[in-house]
């Protein structure tokens, strides 16, 4: 049996892009497609502004209740101080499908934008190339099942238990990595930097 094909979890295919699509089929996310629908995508979002703001703490505290009602959370936030002049930062996670409903939102609490930035990264082949590492392994599981029926002496049952145990950790693995890229599509990323003078955002 070949057991080698569920270590490697990531194949290198997955693609930045300045296209934001979700599973928007809201389906099936399945190998039957081919990667090729191009409405069944499976994209992971992000954004970043940096903006001039009035009020440093108001601003986080209305970018935080905006999140929280659209059943996001927020990741991060602080503010500092740089010879008495504060300036923030705050990461929050939003459904993707209101992506940029949240940046035009966000945008529109700023004096100034100073940078605004968005990207796509397709993961849609990555997650496809995982499942068909799944089925191979759960394949193997079964194989393995069998065989231990099969096994008479303690050696030979001690041997098919530790490749049992091995094939079943890599499952545990990849069904991890699945898990967080169906989540990373689903709740899209947003950075914000937040100051009173244009000079103290990053550049």
């Amino acid at each position: 049996y070949d057991y080698e094909s569920g270590m490697a979890l990531f194949s290198p295919s997955a693609q930045d892009s300045t296209e934001t699509r979700n599973w928007e089929d809201g389906s099936q996310k399945n190998s039957s497609s081919g990667g090729n629908d191009e409405t069944s995508r499976l994209v992971v979002k992000t954004g970043t502004i940096n903006m001039v703001v009035e009020n440093i703490n108001d601003s986080i505290k209305k970018i935080t209740q905006y999140t929280e009602e659209k059943n996001g959370w927020v990741v991060n936030s602080r503010v500092t101080e740089s010879e008495e002049v504060p300036s923030g930062s705050i990461v929050i996670r939003v459904p993707s499908v209101l992506f940029g409903e949240a940046m035009d939102y966000f945008k529109g609490l700023a004096e100034k934008i100073t940078y605004e930035g968005t990207s796509g990264r397709d993961v849609t082949e990555e997650y496809i190339d995982l499942q068909s590492r799944l089925r191979n392994l759960e394949a193997a599981e079964q194989q393995l099942l069998e065989i231990m029926e099969r096994s008479g002496t303690i050696p030979e049952v001690l041997s098919v238990q530790r490749e049992l145990t091995n094939t079943r950790n890599q499952i545990e693995q990849i069904k991890g990595k699945m898990q967080y890229l169906e989540e990373s599509s689903e709740m899209s990323t947003i950075s914000i930097n937040l100051a009173l003078s244009e000079d103290l955002l990053p550049i």
